[in-house]
């Protein structure tokens, strides 16, 4: 059970970074660098 929660939460966060990239490439790679 853990480990399928952990792996559903790890795909939330794949898709919220989707989302960000997808929204504000620039925005992203900024905060990243920093």
């Amino acid at each position: 059970m853990r480990a399928q929660r952990v792996r559903v939460g790890e795909s939330r966060v794949e898709m919220q970074v989707v989302k960000w990239t997808a929204e504000g490439t620039g925005k992203s790679s900024r905060l990243v660098e920093q």
